[in-house]
């Protein structure tokens, strides 16, 4: 019984000392130094990219976001609903499969769009607890999984009708389609179409997971023949903002790339330590990134990367960031300072304009460059204000 006692206050103890108290004061930022994106020494700059691209995107496969499979899986499709949403807004609803020789998982995508335009742009990204969330639309199938969420409850996350008036389109799907969104060693969702890809340290994670449907659902649209393939933007809020950049890091076909208030592992420097940590996010969501990327918890200073170097990889497309005042778990500023410091390669190596890291905007201020940030007054979220700053810089 002692040996017992003994054990667990040893792992008490063992507990207590891996959890660290949560920084939101910036005086307590610890000094850090930023791995380096570019070596600006080098003649042929835009030649060397292309290598230096290649090794940092295999960085975050192996350390991060773990690996995406070599090969893309059959896609098919059904158009199962269609009709008019408001006066000249048309909806479609589509059954997507997924599928390879291991299985099949089936994404339900909506799409609005405007009545009678070809080449149109688009706006692509999932959505968090079902499609009928998004509008005040009666037709809109019920997710199986999610009849406890009331339908057009999220519609101020969509603009629908601003967005759509303006000639441009909106394509989404839930994300739990996809993946479910919870850990039980990758065997539910698209990991079950890959399970050779678990047996291994920078294994197929969740957001690997949504990134690779999303360049799928990408395929998907680029086949429909009122689209502008040269105008997919891929748009993404938290962790799907984290989702967004990745898929845009893996499929240089997306145009532009949006990422919402991602803070940790996604937007924000994660040496920094500031709000939310590497082990916050890993222990809470171990399934979100590949098991190499836990042992970097509460040891963010050995890390031979960091989420500049993802931003980096969407260049020369525009790329754009947000922030939120009331935000202040996805360190706000460290989003900042990650596209400051990602703007080298858009002024380097392309002769682009990027963001000066001496000039982060007040709340409600935005920068639009080649790449474009905004500071919104308010919580984590997305809004009105946000759509209208997207659709301002894009277009």
């Amino acid at each position: 019984m002692k040996i017992l006692f003994l054990l667990f206050t040893l792992f008490l103890s063992c507990t207590h000392q891996s959890k660290k108290e949560v920084n939101y004061d910036e005086s307590k930022v610890p000094n850090y130094n930023l791995p380096i994106i570019l070596n600006t020494q080098k003649a042929d700059l835009k030649n060397y990219w292309g290598k230096r691209r290649a090794e940092i995107l295999d960085i975050f496969k192996k350390e991060m976001f773990g690996v995406i499979p070599d090969s893309s899986l059959e896609v098919d499709s059904k158009l199962i609903e269609s009709g008019e949403f408001k006066k000249d807004i048309l909806r479609e609803q589509y059954k997507i499969g997924l599928s390879n020789t291991k299985g099949r998982i089936e994404v339900n995508l909506i799409i609005y769009r405007p009545k009678n335009k070809k080449q149109i742009p688009f706006f692509l990204g999932f959505n968090f607890r079902g499609n009928h969330t998004i509008a005040d639309d009666s037709k809109i199938f019920i997710h199986e999984d999610k009849k406890d969420q009331l339908p057009g409850s999220r519609k101020g996350f969509w603009e629908i009708e601003n967005t759509v008036s303006k000639g441009i389109s909106l394509a989404t799907a839930y994300y739990g389609d996809v993946d479910p969104d919870f850990d039980d060693n990758f065997q539910n969702g698209i990991h079950k179409l890959f399970p050779e890809l678990q047996k291994r340290k920078d294994n197929f994670s969740s957001i690997g997971g949504w990134a690779y449907g999303l360049i799928h659902l990408n395929s998907f649209l680029r086949g429909l023949n009122y689209v502008d393939t040269n105008k997919i933007i891929v748009m993404g809020h938290s962790r799907l903002g984290k989702t967004s950049l990745y898929a845009s890091a893996l499929d240089e076909r997306f145009y532009g790339t949006i990422s919402n208030n991602s803070g940790c592992g996604g937007s924000a420097l994660s040496k920094r330590e500031f709000g939310e940590t590497l082990y916050e996010i890993n222990t809470r969501f171990p399934h979100w990134f590949a098991k190499s990327f836990h042992k970097y918890n509460n040891k963010e200073r050995n890390l031979k990367f960091d989420q500049h170097m993802l931003m980096a990889l969407i260049a020369p497309r525009p790329l754009y960031i947000t922030s939120a005042s009331k935000d202040p778990w996805a360190d706000p500023r460290g989003e900042f300072l990650s596209l400051a410091h990602a703007s080298k390669v858009y002024e380097e190596v392309f002769g682009l304009d990027g963001i000066s890291k001496n000039k982060w905007p007040k709340p409600d201020g935005h920068i639009h460059k080649d790449v474009a940030y905004h500071y919104r007054d308010g919580k984590h979220k997305v809004t009105k204000y946000d759509w209208d700053k997207f659709i301002e810089f894009f277009f």
